[in-house]
Formats: C-alpha cells, sequence, structure tokens
C-alpha cells in the first residue's frame, strides 16, 4: 500500500507584535504565529524573515537587529511545503529609533575674544550606548545675546559687546529625537569678549 502523508496546512500567519519599535544598539525577537483552517496553531513550520530597509533593520532567524533611525517592513513566510497550497505571509511595519543622548560637552578653539573676533564651538554627544552620537541636531545659544551673534546650527560665535562682556554658550540637544513631552541635555561653556 502507498502511504500519502500530507502537511497539515498553514492558513494564516500573525507577526507579534504587530507595531514594534526597536531601539540602535539593541538586539530583539520577534516571533510568528502559524494556524491551520481550524484555527490550530501549527508549529512544524519555520518562517522565512525578511527586512525591506536594511539600512534600518536586518532580522534572521527571528531576531531583529537595529541598524538606524527609521522604518521597515519585516515579513515573515512560511511555506506549505511539496503538497500544500502555496506560501503564506505577514508583513508589519517597524520604527526604529535612536539611543538618548546620555551627555553633551562643549569646546571651542579659543575662549577669550575681542570685540569683532569670532570663536567656533563644538559639541560632542554622546548616547546611553556611551557612543559618540553622530547626526544629532545641536542648536547653540548665548547669554547674554546682545554680547555676541552666534550662529544656531554652526556655533559659530562673533563678539559685538562694545564693552567687556562675559557670555554663556550652551548647546542643546534633544535627549530623544521629536520626542513628546520635549526632554533636552545642554553644556555649556563660558566665553569671555575683551573691548578693544
Amino acid at each position: 500500500d502507498t502511504v500519502v502523508v500530507r502537511l497539515v496546512q498553514a492558513r494564516t500567519v500573525l507577526i507579534s507584535p504587530r507595531s514594534p519599535v526597536y531601539r540602535v544598539g539593541a538586539t530583539n525577537a520577534i516571533g510568528v504565529l502559524v494556524r491551520d483552517s481550524n484555527g490550530t496553531q501549527v508549529t512544524d513550520r519555520a518562517a522565512v524573515w525578511r527586512s525591506t530597509n536594511e539600512a534600518v533593520l536586518t532580522v534572521v532567524g527571528g531576531v531583529v537587529t537595529p541598524r538606524a533611525a527609521g522604518t521597515a517592513q519585516i515579513i515573515a513566510t512560511v511555506d506549505n511545503g511539496a503538497n500544500g497550497i502555496g506560501a503564506r505571509a505577514d508583513t508589519v511595519t517597524a520604527t526604529v529609533t535612536l539611543p538618548p543622548v546620555a551627555s553633551v560637552s562643549v569646546t571651542a578653539d579659543r575662549l577669550t575674544v575681542q570685540t569683532g573676533q569670532t570663536a567656533q564651538f563644538t559639541a560632542t554627544v554622546v548616547d546611553s550606548l556611551q557612543q559618540t552620537a553622530t547626526g544629532r541636531r545641536v542648536v547653540w545659544r548665548a547669554s547674554p545675546a546682545s554680547a555676541v551673534t552666534i550662529d544656531s546650527t554652526t556655533g559659530l560665535v562673533t563678539a559685538v559687546s562694545p564693552v567687556d562682556a562675559t557670555v554663556t554658550i550652551a548647546a542643546v540637544v534633544e535627549r530623544v529625537p521629536d520626542a513628546t513631552p520635549r526632554d533636552t541635555v545642554v553644556a555649556t561653556a563660558t566665553l569671555r569678549v575683551r573691548a578693544p
């Protein structure tokens, strides 16, 4: 007699979690639930995983590795085999965020200038993984603002005070970009302006 073995057909594939949010620097597990036409869980079928944007995240064997901030679709495909009715798949959209900023430090090419001279300030941002966080937006501020002009993007300061002045230069960085409520990390340095 000939014995024909037929695989239980996978009818539905469901990825969990449904709206995953990952953070760069941490690996995460993602799962899939497979059921047959009766709603019974199928446990003998492995999923093949794929990311639509591997610059943002990769997924291998149900392990997600975030690489950069952004979004990517994660696709799990389950094959029904030679006796099957075709592969079944599910897709979720994952969001990857950057690790929060832990600290900011400020340096300058000079800390004493005469009126009319410039000083270039630079911020070094370190994240919670103790890695230098490049690409974070730094906003520069000066107080009192009347003593200098400051490029809020580049940190270039020009002294304009007609009298001696002590100016606080601040670098402001969002701890988590676009978070609500807004939380910032601030570092300061002191610039001394000498009138001619």
